[in-house]
């Protein structure tokens, strides 16, 4: 994602806003969650490591490593979310998974609610190991 700027793409993780650029370069360039090579599978990572530096920003939150032997267990997620009950955590990797399937649209709306408001799929339980 070194390279979004010459694209056309704004995006500043520090700004909340960036959310919906990655929203659109995800969709655009047709990122793919089921890469064939490591050009590809790369831009995949980097959009969700983006999107957790973005809540981590905004939510003052931190990456955890799961461990906890859920279909999650060995990614990165996000923990300390602000209103969910003490041992959940965010999976930026799900949530982009999503918006490459057609799930997920108004990526920055549904992050939002998924931290603030609600429990969403991507929210799940107890990780057991910082990072």
């Amino acid at each position: 994602m070194y390279d979004v700027g010459e694209q056309g793409y704004e995006l500043d993780y520090t700004k909340w806003d960036s959310l919906d650029e990655l929203e659109r370069y995800v969709i655009e360039t047709k990122v793919s969650h089921t890469a064939k090579g490591e050009a590809e599978m790369n831009r995949f990572v980097a959009c969700y490591i983006f999107l957790g530096y973005a809540i981590n920003f905004k939510y003052k939150t931190k990456w955890i490593l799961v461990n906890d032997g859920s279909v999650h267990n060995g990614m990165f997620a996000i923990a300390d979310l602000p209103k969910e009950p003490m041992g959940l955590y965010f999976v930026p990797r799900a949530k982009i998974k999503s918006v490459i399937l057609g799930r997920v649209r108004e990526l920055k709306e549904n992050v939002r609610r998924s931290i603030e408001d609600e429990f969403i799929s991507t929210v799940v339980n107890t990780p057991t190991e910082d990072v």
